[in-house]
């Protein structure tokens, strides 16, 4: 379960990179560097124990030792390995380009996936636990989303107003410095920007948004169009988990 919550840890991380660059890296070193050594210690714990875990295929419990250590050597070493190189980079050379090596991490989605499938398997024959993990598992899909969704939509107006793509008019032409919020949202902190991103991006999905943070150039447009289709197919998928727990 830690592994897992570390896995998600810094797959959320990775989109406040992108979204928000320097600011966000430079409030991570000062304020969670520590916590930051922390999962890089618990992560290299759990490579040296992952020949040691079972595991589910097919539905069936594989937990004979020599199998389990030939098939982490032959796939999962290597998962880990570049994931590890990843993360550990970015704390050595403390630099904010460095970070780009995180992109590594997404190796460790295989992982996430099994863990994943493991914590189901473990629990199906539990009707409460079983229902409040696949409750959780639904609700967090749909955060996740909504958080790089969210990120998306600022990171493309932020893009469209830094390289000055309609002159001297362009802030009128970006969310982030026209919008019907009261605060000028570009230049606030990142914490502010990502939570007005993240309040367009749940209102976007549920189809609740209010108007007072609209697209206002094509670029934008063009990215919400995209990000409409893939929710809808997101939430029939979620739909289907939500009837599927429910009958």
């Amino acid at each position: 379960v830690i592994n897992l919550v570390i896995i998600n840890f810094y797959l959320i991380e990775i989109g406040f990179l992108v979204g928000f660059g320097n600011n966000y890296w430079q409030d991570e070193l000062d304020y969670f560097i520590y916590g930051n050594i922390l999962f890089l210690f618990i992560f290299l714990i759990d490579m040296i124990i992952s020949p040691l875990k079972a595991y589910y295929k097919n539905g069936i419990l594989i937990d004979k030792r020599v199998v389990i250590f030939k098939r982490y050597v032959r796939f999962g070493l290597w998962l880990d390995i570049i994931g590890y190189i990843g993360v550990l980079v970015p704390y050595i050379s403390l630099s904010y380009i460095s970070n780009y090596f995180k992109l590594l991490f997404v190796t460790k989605l295989f992982n996430a996936y099994e863990l994943d499938q493991y914590l189901s398997m473990m629990i199906k024959n539990h009707f409460k636990r079983s229902h409040w993990y696949s409750i959780s598992r639904v609700v967090y899909i749909a955060l996740l989303w909504s958080h790089y969704l969210g990120i998306g939509f600022f990171a493309v107006s932020y893009m469209v107003y830094s390289n000055n793509l309609y002159g001297p008019n362009t802030p009128n032409h970006c969310w982030i410095y026209n919008s019907s919020i009261d605060i000028q949202i570009g230049n606030s902190h990142w914490i502010v920007q990502y939570f007005y991103a993240l309040y367009y991006a749940v209102g976007n999905i549920t189809t609740i948004a209010y108007g007072d943070i609209v697209p206002l150039n094509p670029i934008e447009c063009v990215f919400i169009i995209f990000s409409m289709i893939l929710s809808v197919l997101l939430f029939t998928y979620l739909f289907k988990e939500i009837l599927e727990i429910i009958f």
